[in-house]
């Protein structure tokens, strides 16, 4: 089954005449009536009855008309998934854990709208600054106390709170857990908190994930810093989802932190 040969037999089918089908298909009704009967002696059957008015399908027809339409459907999407995709820009985004969920889910939902696919790779800091390096992402998002490199930019500065055991008295002067554990996964530190361990410093932005674990408390003079380090290598998509990633995040900003 070919393009032609379905376009050709639709069209009778669905107007139930040959000389209206060529009008439609702008041949002329012969060359039609042939190219269908040619049709017909390569497949071994008949398409049409003709000996009625109007026209109808035999059996065998009916068949073969409900598989070309089957048929007519997978090619114009077979069309449309290659043109996305020689049309589709791609960025590859590398992310520390748990941050995509804080602060880049509006980003990658308004990137999809713009026909750009981030292929996202959540890691270490410190692996995620070797891939770089060494070309395999085009940029990276990581906070500013887990990973040293000179060309980040600042995009975001969130507000941290204390995270506090909910039934449980933690000694001021004991040491934050962010440090005894050299942790800095907030959902990590919330667990801990929960379990009894000790007290922490998460970010504001991760409160949602608090309820039931940890009572949060303002830490005013405390700030983590959200950044974006991008490869040296020209990437339109990149620069165009940085953008992106820059107006979600002052969009969202709102009290709970500063965009930068």
């Amino acid at each position: 089954m070919d393009s032609q040969q379905t376009e050709y037999i639709l069209a009778v089918a669905e107007l139930k005449s040959f000389s209206k089908a060529a009008q439609r298909l702008y041949v002329t009704q012969p060359s039609l009536s042939q190219y269908i009967i040619k049709t017909e002696r390569k497949l071994g059957f008949a398409i049409f009855d003709r000996s009625v008015s109007p026209v109808s399908l035999t059996p065998e027809g009916e068949i073969f008309v409900e598989y070309a339409k089957r048929f007519k459907a997978l090619e114009k999407n077979m069309e449309k998934e290659i043109s996305r995709i020689k049309n589709e820009r791609i960025v590859r985004l590398g992310a520390e854990r748990n941050l995509t969920a804080l602060y880049l889910t509006e980003a990658l939902k308004a990137a999809a709208l713009n026909n750009i696919r981030v292929v996202l790779t959540e890691d270490e800091p410190h692996t995620l600054k070797t891939l770089l390096e060494t070309g395999a992402l085009d940029m990276a998002a990581a906070f500013d106390d887990s990973i040293e490199i000179s060309h980040a930019e600042i995009i975001f500065e969130d507000k941290m709170c204390l995270a506090l055991p909910v039934n449980k008295d933690i000694p001021q002067d004991e040491e934050l857990l962010n440090t005894s554990f050299k942790c800095g996964d907030p959902l990590l530190l919330l667990e801990l908190v929960k379990s009894g361990a000790g007290k922490a410093l998460i970010p504001a932005a991760a409160e949602k994930w608090a309820q039931g674990k940890a009572i949060l408390s303002p830490a005013p003079f405390e700030t983590k810093k959200l950044l974006v380090i991008r490869s040296s290598e020209n990437n339109d998509a990149a620069d165009e989802f940085y953008s992106i990633l820059k107006k979600c995040v002052d969009d969202n900003s709102g009290s709970d932190g500063e965009s930068v």
